[in-house]
């Protein structure tokens, strides 16, 4: 059951960069939107019998695994409510905004898809469990007002992108944060006007936010403003949640801290700040 407590911290961060990194091009949800070649709509069973036994078994194992959701859900509380449930054979993983927070879809797909071995280690979990690989997961992402903001669908026609997903164990904090797989996720909320990457200095595990083109001071004084205001509790919450997923996989964390550092193009601190994680 780790895998699935480590598959939901990871959705859960990724949804919180989708939010809260400084992009111009931010979209309000209005519509749901689903991953090409993902489909929204479950097969239909081959029989009814068949078809109630996987149903039954799905949603037995969301009720076995819905209290070790508990660190997520407290980790992100004041930004999203998280919750799993069976619906039919499907396992539904679901992220609701708390607040009104624009997203960028394109990008939080991108995020998911740069992960997808982790997806289906937990549904290949879930196959095993039920019997039957005409099952699925599902992450829902859901905006404040209710609106489907994306279904992301994991069967046995998933194909995964790039990334290799994180994996269950690390000796130290920096093995954790330099290892290939947390750096695809953290690297995959990059996009054309920013780098993100992650390093350790001392007790502080930074969040590296790099601007990729030249701006005025005054360009930058706006940024940094802007950039400020969206760390908030969003990014509070996401270092939360990353902070519950080391503790799991990694063996001594104690007195470490999360930072988040906005860079210029020659790599100057622009602006930091530390995340509040108590």
């Amino acid at each position: 059951m780790k895998k699935l407590i480590v598959f939901l911290l990871i959705a859960a961060l990724m949804l919180a960069f989708a939010a809260c990194k400084p992009k111009s091009d931010e979209v309000k949800p209005t519509e749901a939107a689903v991953t090409d070649g993902a489909p929204a709509e479950q097969t239909p069973s081959p029989t009814e019998d068949t078809r109630d036994k996987v149903a039954v078994k799905v949603a037995q194992y969301a009720a076995l695994v819905k209290p070790q959701i508990a660190q997520v859900a407290e980790a992100m509380k004041d930004t999203l409510s998280v919750d799993v449930y069976a619906e039919e054979r499907a396992l539904v993983m679901e992220y609701k905004y708390v607040n009104d927070t624009p997203v960028d879809v394109e990008s939080l797909k991108t995020t998911i898809s740069s992960t997808g071995e982790t997806y289906l280690q937990t549904f290949d979990e879930l196959k095993g469990f039920a019997g039957s690989d005409e099952v699925s997961v599902i992450l829902r992402y859901i905006a404040s007002d209710g609106t489907k903001i994306l279904d992301y669908v994991i069967d046995k026609n998933f194909v995964p992108g790039e990334g290799a997903g994180i994996q269950q164990h690390y000796d130290s904090v920096e093995a954790f944060v330099a290892s290939e797989e947390f750096g695809s996720t953290i690297g995959a909320a990059s996009n054309s006007e920013i780098e993100v990457s992650a390093f350790v200095e001392d007790k502080d595990i930074v969040i590296a936010s790099k601007l990729l083109a030249e701006y005025s001071e005054e360009e930058l004084d706006s940024i940094k403003t802007n950039w400020l205001e969206n760390m908030g509790e969003q990014a509070d919450n996401a270092a939360k949640a990353l902070m519950a997923s080391m503790k799991l996989l990694v063996d001594d964390c104690e007195g470490y801290s999360f930072v988040y550092r906005l860079l210029d193009k020659e790599g100057n601190t622009v602006a930091e700040q530390k995340a509040n994680i108590d």
